[in-house]
């Protein structure tokens, strides 16, 4: 798999002995199943995962065997930027869509066993910059004053870069191997607005939930791909390459959380897929979720206005149905309806019964520090005893999120057992129904705020919530 930022996220899978079939998710079949299996992996590239910045050996701890790359979403200066690898970060003055195709070369020629490859470029993401002369026809001066003048002129000529990186990186490869490998190639995000191509989408960009900001490009070649030269007109999420690329190196299941394989498709276009693509953004100007199926795609902002668009009549959403004569209230009712329990259902640690298997944290230390809540969105549960009053109670946490924000759900029992001093808490403690909501990219505030009593001051990750006044009140 390749693949990198508004332009290019590459994945270069190279098949062979298959896996498991017991894999659950694609962090599980990486980590776990292939290293009992002599299958290697590698992300080179952009990561930007976990914050920012993120811990230098964040990708270790995700089960990467081998990380190389830039940890942020984006890089300041293409020909000055901080390259991680394992863990140890230096300055690296190589451009950097050549360093992570060097890297990802040297990564592969380095390989003896069956191997994956995601290799995320940051190009053409801004700073908009003049590539270097070799890896582009663009005639260009390079000055500040002509890229702000002419963005989209740069931002093609990084993406021709790319390109061209890109094929000497798979011209690095024998024969054999590329006969072996199967690459999937993917946009992860609409274009950004200074540089968008109206003939292409002219309502929006990067940035919002039309057809401009939500659909890619994507391309399948190489091992085990029989349809060529075709379009493929069936429904595919970004989320589906977890089990796709799970499918094509041997594992049975077909659906990892909400990732539904489409390996189907690269042999037979009768192959089903998914009927709906959800999708929801929170920005400055545009908050709000839309859904679509085959024909129809409804969006909702958060202020509640609707507007409907028939996508194969008119792709680039210009005319709202709902503005116009005719009742589409079935279909509104219908996408409303798989919108809703997509919004409102967690299926994180769930098993193939369609039960919530909540994960067991009692008695665990916490130790990851990711100021992203949305790493840790999954149903918890625990079991903690009183052992003043030898009470046992049962904890549960449910952590969710929903535009840009996660949402925690607790019965305010911790993960441990409690009430163990000399004497008796002077309340009982019983299960408290709460819920509570934190941004998922929390910022420092500009001013200090003054402590109170029955103020919520902070959430633990067992669920607890923290007053702190009151705390300190009973010396802790």
């Amino acid at each position: 798999m390749i693949t990198g930022k508004y332009g290019v996220n590459t994945g270069v899978l190279n098949v062979g002995d298959e896996l498991p079939a017991d894999s659950i998710t694609l962090r599980r079949f990486l980590a776990e199943d292939s290293n009992t299996n002599n299958y290697e992996s590698a992300v080179i590239g952009k990561w930007h995962l976990a914050g920012t910045p993120p811990e230098a050996n964040h990708p270790a701890t995700m089960g990467i065997d081998y990380y190389a790359g830039h940890l942020r979403g984006t890089i300041d200066d293409y020909l000055a930027w901080d390259l991680t690898i394992n863990g140890v970060t230096s300055q690296s003055n190589v451009y950097h869509t050549t360093a992570v195709t060097d890297l990802a070369i040297d990564w592969i020629d380095d390989q003896t066993q069956p191997w994956f490859l995601w290799l995320g470029f940051a190009a053409p993401h801004t700073p908009f910059h003049l590539p270097p002369s070799s890896l582009h026809s663009q005639t260009l001066s390079g000055t500040d004053q002509d890229i702000a003048a002419n963005p989209r002129d740069y931002y093609l000529a990084a993406i021709e870069a790319m390109d061209t990186e890109i094929g000497r990186l798979l011209n690095s490869m024998s024969e054999t191997q590329r006969d072996n490998t199967l690459i999937l190639y993917i946009g992860d995000n609409g274009t950004p607005r200074r540089v968008v191509d109206t003939e292409v989408y002219a309502n929006d960009a990067k940035g919002s939930v039309t057809e401009g900001g939500l659909r890619v490009p994507m391309v399948a070649s190489g091992a085990g791909v029989t349809r060529q030269n075709v379009r493929e007109g069936a429904l595919i999420n970004s989320t589906d390459f977890f089990a796709t690329i799970a499918s094509v190196a041997g594992s049975t299941v077909t659906a990892i959380e909400d990732s539904q394989s489409f390996a189907g498709l690269l042999t037979d276009s009768s192959t089903a897929g998914r009927q709906y693509i959800y999708s929801d953004f929170e920005g400055d100007s545009v908050s709000g979720w839309a859904i679509r199926d085959a024909q129809y795609k409804l969006i909702q902002s958060i202020n509640g206005n609707q507007q409907l668009y028939d996508l194969i009549s008119d792709p680039q959403e210009m005319s709202n149905l709902l503005d116009g004569t005719g009742d589409f209230s079935s279909v509104v009712a219908q996408l409303a309806v798989v919108a809703t329990t997509i919004r409102q259902t967690d299926d994180s640690g769930s098993d193939n019964s369609g039960d919530t298997a909540a994960i067991d944290i009692t008695g665990e230390l916490f130790t990851q520090r990711s100021s992203n809540c949305e790493d840790y969105i999954a149903a918890y549960q625990s079991t903690a005893m009183d052992v003043f009053r030898s009470v046992l109670f049962t904890g549960n946490l449910t952590i969710s999120s929903s535009n840009g924000k996660c949402q925690f759900q607790a019965n305010g029992v911790p993960n441990h057992d409690f009430n163990d001093g000399q004497q008796g808490f002077p309340n009982n403690l019983s299960e408290q129904s709460y819920n509570c909501e934190i941004t998922t990219s929390p910022v420092f505030a500009q001013s200090n705020t003054e402590l109170a009593i029955g103020d919520d001051n902070g959430l633990m990750l067992n669920g607890v919530k923290i007053d702190l006044l009151a705390a300190a009140c009973f010396g802790v």
